[in-house]
């Protein structure tokens, strides 16, 4: 207690320098830990908004060309008497087809989606501008609105083939815009209610069922579950339909490491310094006390005892930082698309990572631990090191300060 009372004291003699260090760390921990955790809140955004909005936790596909993904060719048929006898889980059946959609003056391809409404809206959270049901109207991406001048109440026409080869034309008014972070939703897809759509098209075909789950953790053995009941069909869960997202977490971390090893090296470099100028220059009181008396061992532990009170008050500093920043970014958010030119309330990052109007951060507990580990250990070494250098040298040669 002796030691450590004294080398509390050391620190406080050099104020400036303590207030530097201190500074240091606490801007260098505080942005390790809010920057870790907003990277980590916008991949969480990402993968609910993906399993939200267009995967689900699991789907059921057949006859499916990843060439051609909105080929009428991957329709078929069932009659969902497997799935609608499992418990805990929400499902829905979905057409997703190319078409072909015009105002009478221009015209775009698109994808033409047939959903039940109702069982829809357990499954995703499909967002759109109206709260009138589907009906007779169709749901059309905000994009295609504006590049083709229409609105909410006009009046569109789409196109498509049905499995015989045959063309289907049919008008509909636009009763609500699709507004997502989804590009599938903002900028591809018009929406129509499913049995219209089965009508049109000759037969109870479906391109795929997409399941809800009441429990994420229950996704593995589900897959595994449902593999054995359609063992004809593609049974992939989120994270398989999007491969890109896969290798998005994965990169996450490899392009993310530089940043923190650059933070941290900052953090450590500053600790250093401190440390180093301490110990440079009680080199005369380390003489004294070896003159009355004090173990090697003892002044040694002074000096880290020095650098473990700088560290560890830098470091919880940072860290006191870093959660009042992550307080108001985790609950309130910021609003991301106040900074896009996109046209829409909502962006996305490439066609992966769905990034909603308010991006918000999360908490992960290691983010806190690795400075709170790393800093005060570090801080050991930095201090042994020249404090062991400085007991060796002999009294006359500190009190002197010669190397």
């Amino acid at each position: 207690m002796k030691l450590l009372n004294m080398a509390f004291k050391n620190v406080m003699r050099s104020k400036r320098r303590a207030l530097r260090t201190f500074a240091v760390l606490t801007l260098g921990v505080g942005i390790f830990i809010f920057y870790g955790l907003l990277m980590d809140g916008m991949i969480k955004i990402s993968q609910d908004s993906t399993i939200k909005e267009e995967t689900s936790h699991i789907r059921i596909r057949e006859n499916f060309d990843e060439d051609f993904p909105y080929s009428e060719d991957s329709l078929w048929i069932d009659d969902d008497k497997k799935i609608s006898g499992i418990e805990n889980i929400k499902y829905t059946e979905r057409i997703a087809i190319s078409s072909e959609i015009d105002n009478y003056e221009n015209t775009l391809s698109i994808i033409l989606m047939g959903i039940d409404e109702a069982k829809d809206s357990e499954v995703f959270k499909v967002q759109v501008s109206t709260d009138e049901p589907l009906a007779d109207s169709m749901w059309l991406a905000l994009d295609i609105a504006n590049d083709m001048d229409v609105g909410i109440g006009d009046y569109v026409n789409v196109t498509f083939r049905n499995l015989e080869g045959t063309f289907i034309s049919a008008e509909y008014e636009i009763g609500g815009l699709l507004n997502s972070s989804n590009p599938l939703f903002s900028k591809n897809t018009a929406i129509i209610d499913i049995k219209e759509l089965k009508t049109m098209l000759g037969g109870d075909f479906i391109s795929y069922y997409s399941i809800k789950l009441d429990d994420d953790k229950k996704m593995d053995n589900m897959a595994l579950n449902l593999k054995s009941l359609y063992q004809t069909s593609e049974v992939l869960t989120w994270l398989e339909l999007n491969k890109n997202m896969e290798d998005m977490l994965k990169m996450k971390d490899v392009t993310m490491l530089p940043f923190y090893l650059i933070i941290l090296l900052i953090t450590f470099l500053g600790l250093a310094n401190s440390i180093l100028i301490s110990v440079w220059e009680k080199r005369k009181t380390t003489a004294t006390l070896r003159a009355l008396g004090y173990y090697d061992k003892e002044i040694i532990a002074i000096f880290i005892y020095e650098g473990l009170c700088i560290a560890l008050i830098g470091t919880f500093l940072g860290i006191l930082l870093g959660v009042l920043v992550n307080i108001p970014m985790s609950t309130i958010g910021y609003n991301y698309a106040a900074i896009t030119s996109t046209g829409s309330e909502a962006t996305s990052l490439g066609f992966t990572m769905y990034v909603p109007p308010v991006i918000k951060s999360t908490w992960n507990i290691i983010y806190f631990i690795i400075p709170l580990v790393v800093i005060p250990l570090s801080s050991v070494l930095i201090s042994f090191i020249p404090a062991r250098k400085s007991v060796k040298m002999s009294i006359v040669d500190c009190i002197k300060n010669k190397d």
